[in-house]
């Protein structure tokens, strides 16, 4: 297998209407959420050699999560983050093996020794005085090998 490390981020963007836990009614004004997790952690990759045609692999580590909440009646948007931890796993899918000319070109040409097709899970976990934040879901992508 390979160890390596990874950085990631991503946007989410929700927006709807809070409920009062205590009478369970519904709030008038829409809320509107932005949440940004930037990632920092260890991957360990199932390959067992050069150039496979799938390769699946586990990941975890560190987020920060930065909240934005902007309330519909105020004007001015709030702002908070909060440390928390990740983990994925998923599969590579190894695009350079489909085309031969491709990937010498990739590799040749840019350095590009293996191109992916990445489908991942991703579990985010921060539970802090600022704010608890849970999301589990799936990532679709591109990767690659130097």
């Amino acid at each position: 297998g390979k160890l390596g490390f990874q950085l990631g981020g991503a946007l989410m963007f929700a927006q709807g209407n809070g409920v009062l836990l205590s009478t369970l009614e519904k709030s008038r004004e829409k809320y509107t959420f932005f949440t940004i997790p930037l990632t920092a952690g260890a991957v360990y990759r199932l390959e067992w050699k050069d150039k496979q045609l799938f390769a699946p692999y586990v990941a975890g580590g560190g987020t920060y999560t930065a909240l934005v909440e902007k309330r519909e009646d105020k004007s001015s948007p709030l702002f908070t983050g909060a440390p928390g931890l990740y983990g994925a796993g998923g599969v590579l899918f190894n695009l350079s093996q489909l085309d031969d000319e491709g990937g010498f070109a990739l590799d040749s040409e840019y350095g590009i020794s293996n191109l992916w097709l990445s489908l991942e899970f991703k579990a985010i976990e921060v539970n802090s005085e600022s704010f608890t934040f849970s999301n589990q879901y799936v990532n679709l992508g591109i990767s690659f090998d130097f």
